[in-house]
């Protein structure tokens, strides 16, 4: 299983963020997560937030507490929540985003490989209780790698991981979740680091605009010639070409990553 953590983009990003803090106030104890994972090539989000709470109960002379956490999983137009208060903390992000791997491979390839081929016509020759038989098994698979992903959002320890239900199922080294996520990762810190370099411009493009406009503040005399002389020495025709050059590379990005 690879470590999230180690793959990077040469801005120092990761594919997810990974935010957690805690702090005290007065009497009362906060903590709190929060992790967010875009798989593009998979079509799939992870979100997952933590929230505690703990306050003091005069009256009770002990400590109330409130617990929010609720892990998302978004498929294409799918989603599924998973939330339960009694339970803990994410302890293996790394394990809960190969399980949602595992999960998307499986929803997408689990019919062709149960039909075996088999073609609409050959399907209605069949009996009622095969077709249902396969239907079953389908359920079986997705609902077993289900619970791999909420044992994981729950913080709990895992009898299985997706990779060997996979193994089970489509047998064993036929399917490398491991390639795949890095492969998704890649794609996702390629997009990162697009939106980083793109910022950098628009910043550095400010900052030209900026100096330009605090030149022609610091004028003893300024006229409305020596403004217009002012702008043109800094370039303003090269500005307005880098911003129009700015637009047509984010339409270009925006046009590749829908067409993906």
């Amino acid at each position: 299983m690879i470590d999230l953590n180690e793959k990077k983009n040469k801005h120092g990003d990761t594919a997810h963020t990974h935010y957690y803090n805690t702090f005290e106030k007065t009497l009362e104890s906060f903590e709190e997560e929060k992790y967010s994972l875009r798989m593009p090539l998979l079509n799939t989000q992870i979100n997952y937030h933590y929230f505690y709470h703990e306050t003091p109960n005069i009256v009770a002379k002990e400590q109330d507490y409130y617990i929010f956490r609720k892990a998302e999983v978004i498929i294409g137009k799918d989603k599924f929540v998973i939330g339960d208060d009694r339970s803990g903390k994410i302890k293996d992000f790394n394990g809960l985003v190969e399980s949602v791997a595992a999960y998307v491979y499986a929803k997408d390839n689990i019919n062709e490989f149960l039909l075996q081929g088999k073609t609409k016509r050959e399907l209605k020759k069949m009996d009622l209780s095969d077709l249902e038989e396969i239907l079953n098994q389908r359920k079986e698979v997705l609902n077993n790698i289900k619970e791999v992903i909420k044992t994981y959002a729950y913080g709990r320890a895992v009898e299985k991981t997706g990779q060997q239900i996979i193994d089970e199922v489509f047998g064993e080294n036929k399917v490398a979740l491991d390639k795949i996520v890095e492969e998704n990762v890649e794609k996702e810190l390629a997009i990162k680091e697009k939106q980083t370099d793109r910022n950098i411009k628009i910043e550095n493009f400010k900052a030209k605009g900026g100096i330009i406009k605090a030149k022609i503040k610091d004028l003893k005399i300024v006229s409305e010639e020596s403004i217009k002389k002012l702008i043109q020495k800094n370039g303003e025709n090269k500005l307005a070409k880098a911003a129009k050059k700015e637009i047509k590379t984010k339409k270009h990005e925006i046009i590749d990553e829908l067409s993906m």
